[in-house]
């Protein structure tokens, strides 16, 4: 319940939420997808995955912000760079301070508090109205 309280403050804290404090339903297609990744290959491989933009619809960097905010609630305020968080992240489970379980729970406690915000209408259904 901790984790789900946390990983609901770091939707806003992280920057997921967009002027009208919605969510773009892409996030929670990218959250679904990174548990999934970190089980199919590995915790490395999926972070360093999701450290790239690529052709995503949203900034999937935002979502290891948001986990390392999950785990790491203090050392997230201190930091606030997205750049040197995900560095950080990474480094801590390749110094096996993270593990993938505790990764996963993140990931789990995140989606879970996507359903709490109202989502942000695709482009396609604004321009249909």
């Amino acid at each position: 319940d901790e984790k789900i309280a946390r990983a609901y403050k770091s939707i806003a804290a992280c920057g997921l939420l967009n002027e009208e404090q919605k969510l773009n339903s892409s996030y929670r297609g990218q959250i679904a997808a990174l548990g999934a990744s970190i089980r199919q290959s590995s915790l490395l491989a999926a972070l360093a995955f999701f450290s790239d933009q690529k052709n995503a619809a949203v900034d999937r960097a935002k979502l290891l912000d948001c986990i390392y905010y999950i785990l790491e609630t203090d050392e997230y305020e201190k930091e606030r760079d997205t750049k040197k968080i995900k560095v950080n992240l990474f480094k801590k489970v390749q110094n096996k301070n993270f593990n993938e379980e505790d990764i996963l729970h993140a990931v789990i406690a995140l989606k879970l508090a996507m359903n709490l915000y109202p989502l942000q209408k695709k482009q396609e259904d604004i321009s249909n109205e």
